[in-house]
């Protein structure tokens, strides 16, 4: 009898489990990130500017992962820069701007290469 239960606990646990987790994960493989059309690049990139409040030792490139929501604003989802300097300026500057780009559905993911010179 002891084993039924904890039998039924432990079936109960995974059932829950599985019925929370979400079914249209962004993150999916059905769903990668794609690359931004060239007029929402470009108006990224007139966001971002030219003249920066701090200086590189280097030439970076990184690639920032964003979406835009209902209001066709940018939301950073991440950066893969090593430099925090560079990504809290990128988030600061890009961060809840409004383009004039529309997408077919809200979440979708766009990955954005992006070269900064010294």
């Amino acid at each position: 009898m002891k084993k039924l239960n904890l039998f039924l606990i432990a079936l109960i646990l995974v059932v829950f489990n599985l019925s929370a987790s979400p079914k249209n994960s962004t993150n999916s493989i059905d769903n990668p990130p794609v690359a931004p059309t060239k007029t929402l690049q470009m108006e990224i990139v007139s966001f971002l500017g030219t003249e920066y409040p701090f200086s590189l030792e280097n030439n970076e490139a990184i690639e920032v992962l964003f979406t835009l929501n209902s209001n066709h604003e940018i939301i950073i989802i991440s950066t893969n820069s090593q430099n925090k300097i560079l990504e809290d300026f990128i988030k600061g500057k890009l961060n809840y701007k409004k383009v004039h780009h529309n997408t077919k559905r809200d979440g979708k993911l766009f990955l954005l290469p992006l070269k900064i010179s010294k």
